[in-house]
């Protein structure tokens, strides 16, 4: 019988190591890093299987992946074959998840940033266009708005109480650094405004 296993995937900084993190805790999972397997903090212990299984056996077992994976696609037919899974695809502004990378990764360039974006969006839609895979796209800027309501829509697509999500914190709106003031100004005028 197939363990059940939870595979957040989406481009660099779109959120998807926040979400799987959040995940992993809602499972009652020990605290991780959000990287690899939530075996442990080794983002890189799957690497001698071909980054198909977990170090170690786990009840409840998550799994996170930043596209494009490596310098290949991530092995999404053989984590198919080996779990019953079900796929969180993660998304952000792209312009701010861009400036996220250029600020995070200084060896990035824009052309090795455009080719892992075209990379990324490919092995997405691929995803999407594949019936026998349950998903669920997961919007960072949805989060910040929706905050539990989205988090509840979430534990529906993954057969889990919705209860267990009732304990995360409110997310903090990681996007303000990377406009302008008057965009920042704005942004808040709105949401208090009555």
């Amino acid at each position: 019988m197939k363990k059940d296993c939870i595979f957040i995937t989406g481009p660099e900084s779109s959120g998807s190591t926040l979400i799987a993190k959040i995940i992993s805790d809602a499972l009652g999972n020990r605290p991780w890093n959000g990287r690899g397997f939530n075996c442990c903090d080794d983002p890189r212990c799957d690497i001698e299987n071909g980054y198909v299984t977990p170090c170690q056996a786990m009840e409840a077992l998550v799994c996170h992946r930043s596209l494009p994976f490596k310098d290949s696609w991530p092995p999404i037919a053989k984590w198919n074959k080996t779990y019953n899974a079900r796929y969180v695809l993660c998304t952000r502004d792209k312009n701010i998840s861009r400036q996220s990378q250029l600020s995070r990764f200084k060896w990035k360039d824009d052309e090795l940033l455009d080719n892992e974006e075209i990379r990324a969006i490919s092995i997405l839609n691929d995803q999407l266009y594949d019936e026998n895979i349950p998903t669920f796209i997961w919007s960072y800027e949805t989060y910040i708005l929706l905050d539990k309501a989205y988090l509840h829509l979430l534990a529906d697509f993954l057969e889990i109480p919705r209860q267990r999500f009732d304990n995360i914190e409110p997310p903090l709106n990681g996007n303000l650094r990377y406009v302008s003031a008057s965009a920042k100004r704005s942004f808040w005028s709105k949401l208090f405004r009555k």
